[in-house]
């Protein structure tokens, strides 16, 4: 049997059975199976919103909507399967490289019709609150940092790992060059809607 919980829960699962850094097992009173460098080299994207608020009440395709059944887009969603609901939000995507250097584009921006701040416990209640808010999200790809990493909170196996993917200065991109990515995907967005405001 394997079992497995992608790149935050395997790490866990795999130290609280004693395989991993000993310090760090020993710390947390956990026996040392085998002594390995488990929950390093962890890897993401960045993303980065940028929020804009509009001069006017709420987007057209946005009339009535509370994000729950019976709104005019749930209606319309339900009987026709089209609308705003049938889509992932998402109005516009822009897959650019940061700079012409670049073997790959490494950036994706795209806007949604909503005020999103991040994923924390409740986020989309922003959403029906906020019918008048742009915002863009930046997604870099191709990142260099490779300095993120996994470890025990506790020996408890309910008790959620701690996640620290070191971003920018304290990661292994020296030269900056991720975040002058992230900053070359906001300066391009707000080209994308200085007139819009």
């Amino acid at each position: 049997m394997i079992l497995a919980g992608e790149a935050f829960n395997t790490p866990q699962l795999l130290m609280l059975s004693g395989i991993g850094p000993a310090d760090h097992l020993r710390s947390k009173g956990i026996d040392v199976r085998l002594d390995l460098p488990v929950g390093k080299n962890l890897q993401d994207r960045y993303e980065v919103g940028v929020v804009n608020r509009m001069n006017f009440d709420h987007w057209e395709v946005l009339a009535g909507a509370r994000f729950a059944r019976g709104d005019p887009q749930y209606e319309q969603w339900a009987s026709r399967r089209q609308g705003v609901y049938a889509t992932n939000g998402a109005v516009l995507a822009v897959i650019k490289r940061s700079i012409s250097t670049q073997p790959l584009p490494d950036l994706f921006c795209f806007a949604l019709l909503g005020l999103f701040r991040g994923y924390f416990p409740n986020y989309s209640k922003l959403f029906p609150a906020h019918l008048n808010y742009l915002t863009w999200a930046i997604l870099k790809a191709h990142t260099l940092n490779r300095a993120g990493e996994v470890t025990l909170r506790s020996p408890d196996p309910l008790d959620p790992p701690d996640i620290n993917f070191h971003y920018f200065e304290e990661g292994t991109d020296k030269n900056g060059e991720d975040l002058n990515a992230v900053v070359d995907g906001i300066k391009f967005v707000r080209t994308m809607t200085a007139r819009l405001k």
